[in-house]
């Protein structure tokens, strides 16, 4: 490309030899012994008015693409390439890449099912399953006329797991039902189940166990309470929530986090959702 850019250069320049010395010691536009001079300075004017105008088109294509590239997400959020990328490895027989394909497949677009497939056919292939953590309240909470309301198991009250702390986790989403929503999101008109209440509503609870677990107070743990302590302290709470516990409110603030936290997300699938590949 240099190098032909460097001859229309010389080209365009090689008649200024025959016109230097009137260009330097006298006036182009004389008459005298060389001929066609007007026309060749016509052609020069014309010559290197269509340069000009070629070098800024390729200047704006150039800055064009570069800020192109600047604002194109480096990750893009459309499954199916993905998805693809992983059956072709899958066909090579690269197992691992695919698996990391897939999973990438899946932080792209969590809430299409399409998305998911490809991990599915690769753990029929592999012979395992998808195993994402089951953590649940087993009290429920119910809002009538505004008003929030918690329905407690009984038996969370008499067990020595851990269980009791579930109670903080209700409490927590009825403070965000009843005034918490508004203040986070004062755009928004109606309430909605969102990712901070729900992350707020975990940590208080694994916190809680935690807290009583260093001073011996919880002998035997429950095992999805102890789950959800490792996921807090990990940082993977909110990944968990969006990818595995996620409804139509939580699904609305996704794109968000995914913005700043790819790397959250691929962890929590990767340790915690996608059996290691064997």
């Amino acid at each position: 490309m240099r190098g032909a850019l460097a001859a229309v250069f010389a080209v365009f320049n090689f008649p200024w030899i025959f016109v230097a010395s009137r260009v330097l010691f006298g006036s182009v536009w004389g008459t005298g012994r060389i001929p066609y001079l007007g026309p060749w300075i016509a052609w020069q004017i014309m010559g290197w008015g269509l340069f000009g105008l070629v070098a800024l088109y390729v200047i704006g294509w150039v800055l064009y693409g570069f800020v192109g590239r600047l604002q194109k997400p480096k990750a893009p959020d459309r499954e199916t390439a993905y998805r693809y990328w992983g059956d072709a490895l899958m066909g090579k027989g690269e197992s691992g890449e695919a698996r990391a394909k897939y999973i990438e497949a899946v932080i792209a677009e969590p809430y299409n099912r399409t998305a998911w497939r490809g991990l599915a056919a690769w753990a029929q292939a592999k012979r395992v399953r998808l195993t994402p953590p089951v953590i649940q309240s087993p009290h429920q909470v119910s809002v009538k006329n505004g008003t929030p309301n918690i329905t407690i198991d009984a038996k969370s009250i008499t067990q020595n797991d851990g269980t009791l702390h579930w109670l903080v986790y209700e409490i927590t989403c009825a403070d965000w039902k009843r005034d918490l929503f508004a203040k986070a999101y004062p755009d928004e008109k109606e309430y909605r189940h969102s990712l901070p209440e729900e992350a707020a509503a975990l940590r208080k609870v694994a916190e809680g166990v935690s807290r009583d677990m260093k001073a011996g107070k919880i002998p035997s743990l429950d095992p999805s309470l102890a789950t959800l302590v490792k996921l807090n302290d990990e940082g993977l709470l909110e990944p968990y929530v969006l990818l595995t516990r996620a409804d139509a409110g939580i699904a609305r603030d996704y794109a968000t986090y995914r913005k700043g936290h790819r790397d959250k997300l691929r962890s929590y699938m990767d340790e915690y959702v996608v059996p290691k590949d064997q």
